[in-house]
């Protein structure tokens, strides 16, 4: 049974502002309901964003998900060594449908783990 509160952040370059967001977000909840999760959707962050979102969501497990979202083929993310069976991630361009869809099954699944290799992001189409 999925919570009865998500709370959805989306992220891109925020590594400086996430670790406090969260953390204030977990406090606030956990006074209202302990029945919650929180979603953060990194958005092909060029900085530090993945690797603070690593560390938070082993801090909150299991109530923290995090999704990664990407407008690279799949082939080029898989060549420099970012996409492995255990990742979450979601193509662009897609639908409003494809999203719901794609975030439903990722959701309940509990597949949240990050890309291997994070920096190559932004190098993936050199």
């Amino acid at each position: 049974m999925p919570p009865s509160l998500s709370v959805f952040f989306p992220a891109y370059n925020d590594a400086p502002s996430l670790p406090s967001l969260v953390t204030k977000t977990f406090e606030v909840l956990n006074q209202i309901t302990s029945d919650f999760e929180v979603i953060v959707v990194n958005d092909g962050s060029f900085d530090t964003t993945a690797e603070v979102l690593d560390e938070l969501a082993a801090r909150f497990a299991p109530r923290m998900r995090v999704i990664y979202m990407s407008g690279y083929a799949d082939d080029v993310i898989a060549y420099h060594g970012i996409l492995d069976e255990e990742t979450t991630l979601v193509q662009k361009p897609f639908s409003p449908n494809a999203l719901l869809q794609k975030l439903r099954e990722v959701l309940d699944a509990g597949k949240q783990q990050p890309p291997v290799d994070r920096p190559l992001y932004h190098q993936a189409g050199t």
